[in-house]
């Protein structure tokens, strides 16, 4: 299979850059029909599970440029695509992913429920 990635990346070369997104827990749903379903449990030592043990709620892994040796570059199981865990070297299919640990499903209503943190204190505000 050809990606849309693959294709996008013979035509304009490095200026594709291909984000992921991939959550630990919640709840997916699509706005169009109201229909929404649990996420799956977090594999033990999957990357949502060593993300979501940072402490931190939301992250940018930016996969691009890692040196060869990375730790990154081996198959490691992760659910961006539609909470189904796959098992890939994930620096061959994204350039990066945004971790963000709790999903809500998309709503025509409220951005999120009311209790939702939607942000957190950033170190580098700090500085």
């Amino acid at each position: 299979i050809v990606s849309m990635g693959q294709i996008a990346h013979a035509a304009v070369g490095d200026a594709v850059y291909a984000i992921a997104f991939t959550s630990a827990e919640g709840i997916a749903g699509r706005v169009t029909d109201g229909r929404t379903t649990p996420l799956y449990p977090l594999n033990r030592g999957s990357l949502e599970d060593l993300l979501t043990a940072t402490g931190r709620r939301f992250l940018f892994l930016n996969l691009r440029g890692l040196p060869g040796d990375h730790w990154l570059r081996s198959p490691i199981t992760a659910n961006p695509l539609g909470n189904s865990g796959v098992t890939t070297d994930w620096t061959k299919q994204f350039d990066a992913l945004v971790f963000i640990r709790t999903m809500f499903p998309s709503t025509k209503g409220p951005l999120a429920p009311a209790n939702a943190v939607l942000t957190e204190p950033s170190p580098a505000r700090d500085r």
